[in-house]
């Protein structure tokens, strides 16, 4: 059924996932690990953070207004997230005129470049919920050597995140997401060596803002 799913997926779908206007500002995520399993029955690839079951991350999230949209701040995001879950700080580079390119780069040289290539989100009733889809390929790059500085070959992967938020109110969203990881590009989730349920709750930090 999860196959199907995926399979039935549009194209590229909407330019970017478009959050209920309730999002707009500045929030802290709890995110706690529900569940943890391996569809393909195979390892996660070596150097994946794999979270454990109860495992609970805060960070901070950013929506901001993008025209008369309300988007993700990918850039701020996934710094945040990087820094919850490996301690790291990076650089991203991610423009809202372009939204399915993200870039990573990390202390130690590695590069990661990430693009999403199937989207479909839907608003529910009254702006109170929210789903989305999205699978995204990931190139990972890293130096042969810090003397010469040459890349290595990419290693190629994929995820598909399966997201649902319900709008508590203005101050609270609460959320679950499902994480497939790839060990290939194929964009069939049979073949994830991880999927991982987390529970969100979100709680207003900070106020609105726009790009």
């Amino acid at each position: 059924a999860v196959r199907k799913m995926a399979a039935n997926l549009p194209g590229m779908g909407p330019p970017d996932v478009y959050y209920p206007p309730s999002f707009e500002g500045k929030w802290l995520v709890e995110r706690r690990t529900a569940g943890v399993e391996s569809p393909s029955g195979n390892p996660p690839p070596e150097g994946r953070n794999n979270p454990k079951i109860g495992e609970t991350v805060t960070y901070e999230a950013r929506f901001v207004k993008n025209g008369d949209k309300v988007i993700a701040d990918r850039e701020y995001n996934q710094k945040q997230v990087i820094l919850a879950t490996e301690g790291k700080r990076v650089g991203v580079v991610w423009l809202p005129t372009n939204p399915n390119a993200l870039s990573v780069s990390y202390p130690d040289g590695q590069i990661s470049d990430i693009k999403v290539t199937k989207r479909a989100s839907t608003v529910g009733q009254e702006a109170s919920t929210l789903e989305f889809s999205e699978f995204r390929r990931e190139a990972n790059l890293g130096f042969a050597g810090s003397v010469s500085g040459v890349l290595g070959l990419p290693q190629i992967s994929a995820s598909w995140i399966r997201a649902k938020y319900r709008v508590v109110d203005q101050n609270k969203v609460e959320g679950i997401v499902l994480e497939y990881l790839m060990p290939t590009p194929s964009q069939d989730p049979a073949t994830a060596t991880s999927k991982t349920k987390y529970r969100i709750s979100m709680t207003r930090i900070g106020p609105r803002g726009s790009f």
